[in-house]
């Protein structure tokens, strides 16, 4: 079912590439839960699409409610929001993919799951 990112799921969402962008493990690490061996793995994928100087961010909240949103919310059955997000290298759209999850029982906490293209 279709769904949207809310304001406060939307600034996780933003504050999570900004850390990907500025490769802040510590960050990653404390704020988002993830493990040294994730975001080990999520830097390594990022150099699949990016060029390490590149600068990446969320496109901004409103691309949702676009003909060619680059932000896609679905709900599932239990209430949970799961969010594709195009990252954007440079301000501009790129072919990698964020998949990102906010449970119902904690709406604003961005679990991430995975990047693809």
């Amino acid at each position: 079912m279709s769904a949207e990112v809310s304001a406060p799921q939307y600034a996780q969402l933003d504050e999570f590439v900004s850390a990907l962008s500025n490769r802040e493990a510590d960050t990653l690490m404390i704020k988002f839960n993830l493990s040294a061996p994730v975001i080990s793995e999520i830097f390594e994928a990022l150099l699949v699409y990016f060029s390490p100087n590149a600068k990446l961010s969320a496109p901004p909240l409103t691309s949702q409610y676009e003909d060619f949103p680059l932000i896609v919310a679905y709900e599932s059955a239990a209430g949970d929001i799961s969010a594709e997000c195009c990252v954007l290298e440079n301000d501009e759209p790129s072919e990698a993919i964020l998949y990102v999850v906010f449970f119902d029982a904690a709406p604003n906490e961005l679990c991430y799951e995975f990047i693809k293209s």
